[in-house]
C-alpha cells in the first residue's frame, strides 16, 4: 500500500487506525469512487427530478383530496422508472465494493479493472438487494398512506429499519468477500448484524438521516438535487468506507479468524 508519499511509520496496526490511514491517502480515489457511483445513479437523479417536477405541476393546478390521489398516483407511476433507476446504481456499489475491499486489504487496485471486474463478479447479488430495497420501500410508503391503524401502519418501515435496510449493508461486505448463495450471504449477515448491532444501527441511521429529511421536509427542489449530490459524491464514498472497515473488523473477529485466517488482519502492518 505504501508509496514514496506515504510514512511508513504510520501504517495502520489495526482497523481504526487503518480507517484514519486511507482517509487521509486515499481520499482523491473516494472522490473519484464517488464521481463512478454518481454517473451510475444519473438515471435515479433524472428520475426523481422529473417525478418531483410532474408534483409540482399538480400542486399548482390542483387542490384538496383530489391533489393528494393525484400526487400519489404520480408517485407510484414513476416507480416503474425508478426500481430500474436503483438496480442500476446497486449495480455501480458491486463495482464500488470491491475497489473498497482491496483498499483495506493494502491490495493493488487498478481502479477501472477493479471497478469493472467487481461488477463482473458480484452484480448478481447486488442485483437481488436494488430489488428488496427498492420494492420494501414502495410497499412501506403504500402501507403508510392506506394502513388507518396509526401503530400498525409504522410497523413495516419499522420492521426494515431494523432488521433489513442495515443487513443489506452488511450482505453488500460480505459479498465483496466471500463467495456463497443470496441467502446463505443474508443469513450472516443477519446473525453478524445481531451481533454488532449497538454499532450498526446507528451507523445506518446515520446514513438514512440524509434521505429521510429530504423525503420528510419541503426542500427546495435545487437545494434538495445539490444535497442529493453531494450525497453520492461525497457522503457514501467515505461512509461505505468506514461502515466496510467495520464490518472487516467483525469478519476478522467472528469469520477469518477461524475459518480464514489468510483474511485475518489483512492490510494490517
Amino acid at each position: 500500500m505504501a508509496t514514496n508519499n506515504m510514512d511508513n511509520s504510520a501504517l495502520p496496526v489495526n482497523r481504526k487506525s487503518e480507517f484514519k490511514y486511507l482517509i487521509k491517502y486515499r481520499w482523491k480515489s473516494l472522490l473519484i469512487l464517488g464521481g463512478i457511483l454518481f454517473l451510475f445513479s444519473i438515471p435515479l437523479f433524472v428520475s426523481l427530478l422529473i417525478k418531483d417536477l410532474k408534483a409540482i405541476s399538480i400542486v399548482t393546478t390542483m387542490e384538496g383530496n383530489d391533489e393528494l390521489s393525484v400526487l400519489v398516483i404520480n408517485d407510484l407511476f414513476y416507480a416503474v422508472f425508478i426500481i430500474p433507476s436503483i438496480i442500476i446504481l446497486f449495480i455501480g456499489l458491486s463495482g464500488f465494493y470491491r475497489v473498497i475491499r482491496n483498499y483495506i486489504w493494502a491490495e493493488g487496485v487498478l481502479l477501472k479493472h477493479d471497478f469493472f471486474l467487481g461488477i463482473k463478479q458480484n452484480w448478481k447479488h447486488f442485483v437481488i438487494s436494488g430489488i428488496i430495497f427498492s420494492l420494501l420501500y414502495y410497499a412501506i410508503y403504500v402501507a403508510t398512506l392506506y394502513i388507518d391503524v396509526p401503530f400498525v401502519k409504522y410497523l413495516p418501515l419499522v420492521f426494515c429499519v431494523l432488521f433489513i435496510y442495515p443487513v443489506i449493508l452488511v450482505h453488500m461486505n460480505l459479498t465483496a468477500v466471500y463467495k456463497n448463495s443470496y441467502f446463505t450471504q443474508f443469513k450472516n449477515a443477519f446473525i453478524l448484524y445481531v451481533k454488532r448491532i449497538y454499532i450498526y444501527l446507528p451507523l445506518f441511521l446515520l446514513f438514512a438521516t440524509i434521505p429521510i429529511i429530504l423525503m420528510v421536509l419541503p426542500v427546495p427542489l435545487i437545494i434538495k438535487y445539490i444535497i442529493i449530490f453531494v450525497f453520492i459524491y461525497l457522503f457514501i464514498p467515505f461512509f461505505v468506507l468506514g461502515f466496510s472497515v467495520f464490518s472487516t473488523y467483525v469478519f476478522d473477529e467472528n469469520i477469518n479468524k477461524e475459518n480464514h485466517q489468510e483474511l485475518y488482519k489483512k492490510g494490517l502492518f
